[in-house]
Formats: structure tokens, sequence, C-alpha cells
């Protein structure tokens, strides 16, 4: 029977077309290959994980995951962020969740007022979250940390007191130390964390440095003296080829901070001035300032500068070509400004300003410390205590 039975298919084989019976056996070695692909990867995540286990932990995972939210956040799921304070803590934005920095603590807080990160971190009090990764360190220790998140990545040793770090969008960043014979030495690592530039000078020091988005140029903006009078001085640095892009000196004035913007222009700021220089080095605007420099606030449309203006603040707007786009006065001290595509806020201890063409004034709390724009515009108003939502129209 089961002869008869092969000869009877063998031959209703014979009957198709040949391409059809090409294409049978090239179906069947899909088939097969389908199921040799799945045991080669089941074997494949396996070495991975024995291998790799020592690197796997559930803040990998976390990581992942962090922007697969079933909740996203909103005005009506915000019920505030709670914690306890001083007016002394600092604040920032890493990634859309709130970093919060007090008496070395440090936590960050998604939107949703779930603590995502806690560490103790041995007295730090400077941070910087501007890029990949967010560096915490204490000035004069001989240690930084880098963060994703949820965890510690990295932990930087020195052997001289650090006294900056700055970060890049791609996973470097830049330690600002010294060395032997050396006043400033400023190494610049990679997102493999390997040293890959050094900056060194033996009569000045660094006050403060940053690094371009790609982290391919590091401007740094040190304090020297000539003849007894002093001076800053900023140098942009290519991290590849060591080449000076950009070096300016400004006499008699004392360097307060420097930043890259997005469009690859650097701006230095001095208790005086603030210029910008493009990415191949060239001067492409100075503002003096009229009053005492109260806060300056680098944005992705821009710079909102504040100085003092008798009792209160004068607040200009600059956009990403450095041209004013708006300027007005406020009848007190300013704490903040900021400018998104809706409006240009400014935050005094009780107050909070919104400026669309005209000024209008809200009345706050007393004790507010800091604020950020959130990415639908809302603001953030921070407390030594906790958070409240400014809504925006």
């Amino acid at each position: 029977m089961d002869g008869k039975q092969n000869r009877r298919l063998n031959a209703d084989r014979s009957a198709l077309p040949p391409g059809s019976v090409y294409y049978e056996r090239l179906a069947n070695v899909y088939h097969i290959a389908k199921y040799a692909v799945v045991v080669l990867l089941v074997i494949f995540v396996l070495i991975t994980a024995i291998a790799g286990r020592g690197e796997l932990k559930s803040e990998n995972f976390k990581y992942f995951f962090k922007y697969f939210q079933m909740n996203p956040f909103s005005r009506s799921s915000y019920e505030g962020i709670r914690y306890i304070g001083n007016a002394d803590m600092k604040f920032s934005m890493y990634k859309g969740d709130l970093f919060v920095l007090c008496d070395g603590n440090a936590t960050l807080y998604n939107m949703a007022g779930r603590a995502i990160l806690a560490d103790h971190t041995d007295g730090a009090d400077s941070f910087d979250s501007s890029g990949k990764y967010l560096a915490v360190y204490r000035r004069g220790a001989m240690t930084a940390k880098l963060y994703n998140s949820f965890s510690d990545v990295y932990t930087v040793n020195t052997e001289y007191p650090i006294t900056c770090v700055c970060t890049d969008g791609d996973g470097g960043f830049a330690v600002v130390s010294s060395e032997k014979g050396v006043r400033t030495s400023i190494t610049v690592y990679n997102q493999a964390f390997a040293p890959v530039y050094i900056w060194r000078s033996t009569d000045k020091y660094a006050v403060c440095c940053a690094l371009s988005d790609d982290g391919s140029r590091l401007g740094v903006l040190a304090v020297g003296t000539s003849g007894g009078v002093q001076y800053s001085q900023l140098t942009v640095k290519n991290v590849l080829n060591g080449e000076t892009v950009c070096e300016q000196t400004y006499s008699g004035e004392q360097p307060l901070g420097l930043c890259f913007m997005k469009n690859g222009d650097v701006v230095s700021v001095t208790e005086k001035a603030m210029r910008a220089y493009s990415s191949k080095g060239t001067e492409k605007f100075e503002a003096p300032f009229s009053g005492e420099l109260e806060c300056i606030e680098a944005g992705e449309l821009g710079l909102t500068v504040c100085t003092a203006s008798g009792n209160g603040s004068l607040i200009s707007v600059y956009d990403k070509d450095m041209k004013k786009t708006a300027e007005f006065t406020v009848g007190t001290k300013v704490i903040k400004a900021i400018t998104t595509e809706k409006a240009t806020y400014a935050l005094a201890y009780d107050k909070f300003f919104e400026y669309k063409g005209e000024l209008s004034a809200t009345d706050i709390d007393g004790g507010a410390v800091n604020m950020f724009s959130l990415s639908d515009g809302d603001v953030l108003i921070c407390y030594p205590s906790g958070t409240e939502l400014k809504e925006t129209d």
C-alpha cells in the first residue's frame, strides 16, 4: 500500500510544472533555515548573557524602556514632585526628568514624581546635565561620577583636585584639574571613557570649560595676570587635531562662563560683556552689560539675559543669530528667565512673569528657587520642598 502511495505522489509531482518543484524545494530549505537561525540566536543570547553577566543590571533594562511609558506625562496626571531640601539646593533638567542636588544627595525625579535615581555623592556641589551623561562632582575633590537616568556608569579619579567637568551629546566629557608643573590640565574623554586629548596651561587657571555637542571642540575660559593686570582668555581647541580654533583675551575682565550653542557658536561671558564666535572662530557678536549680570540662560532658541536695573531687572532676549528680539524690565530682582516658542518667562521670589509683547505678572508662593520649560511648553517651578506646574497658553 505504501509503495503504491509513494508512486502516486511521485506521479502527481511529475505532473507539476518544473518551476513548481523547484520552489517547493526552496521553500523547504527556507523552512529549515528559519529554525536554524532561531537556534543560533538563542545560543548567541545565552553566550552573551554568560560572558557579560557582570555588566547586565536591572538599570540597563530600565534605561532601555525609559521612553516606553504606558502613561505619558500630561497636565491631568501631574501631581507634583515632593522632596526635602533647602534654599541652597540645585536643580536641572536631564532628559526630561528633574535632577535635584542637595547636601551631597543626587536624586532624579520623573514627571510623575517618582525618584528613578538616588545616590549619595560624598558632598557633591556641582554638575553638568547638558550632555548624554549627567556629571556630578565636588569642586576640590578628586572624584567625579557620570550617570545615566538610572545608575552611575563611570567614575573619574584624578591625582589633583577637580575644578570643572563638562559633557557632550555623544557621551564624551572633559575634566579640569592640574598636574605637576602646570596650573591647568584638561583631559577630554571619548564615549568609550578613553582620554583623547589633553590641554595644559602653565600660566592660567581654567575657570570653566565646555564641549561642543559632537565633542569635536573644547572651549576653555581661563584667568591669568599680565603686568599686574588680570585678564580672561577664551580658547577653543579642535580635540581631533589639537589646532586652535579661537583665542580671545579680555583685559581687566573676570570670567563667568561659556557654552556652545546648537548652531556651533561659542558664547563667552565675563562680568562686563558676552561675546559670540562662529565655529571657525570669527567674532559674531558683542554685548556689554548695562548693569550687573544676574543670570543668563542658553536654550534652543538663543539666549535670555538678566541684568540689574535699579530695583528690578532688565531682561534681553537674543535669537540663535544673536539678534536682540525683545527687551523688557520687571520691578523686582529676577532669579531666572527663559524663552520658549510661546513666550519669555521670568521668575522672582514670589512672582511669575510672562512676556508676549506685553508683560503680565502672577503671584506665586514665596520661596521659588528655579524654573524649567517642559516639552509641552508648560513651566515647572521649583521650591525647597517641591514643585509646581505653571500652565501656559
